[in-house]
């Protein structure tokens, strides 16, 4: 299983969210839908176009690679090394 979509939807819900953060409270109005859509929405731009970045280098490096299956499981590992602390159970003892 290759860990880059759960990174990818990850890092792109997390922009928007962080979109949405910034603005949410910044402005005292109730009314606030379309403003706040828009804030989640800039936010999800910038997280795609900053997540570019480490995709166009994993695929540079699997591109020049002489051994791609190596680097390609690196990469792999790598990936579930990093989601599996996130999708651990915490047990804070409340």
């Amino acid at each position: 299983m290759t860990p880059a979509i759960p990174l990818i939807l990850l890092g792109l819900v997390d922009a928007a969210c962080s979109g949405f953060r910034a603005y949410a409270g910044s402005d005292a109005r109730i009314r606030k839908q379309r403003a706040t859509t828009r804030a989640a929405l800039r936010g999800l731009t910038v997280g795609a176009v900053l997540l570019l970045a480490p995709m166009l280098t994993a695929a540079l490096l699997l591109l020049t690679t002489r051994d791609q299956a190596r680097t390609y499981d690196t990469l792999t590992a790598s990936g579930l090394g990093y989601l599996l602390p996130l999708t651990a159970v915490q047990d804070t003892g409340l």
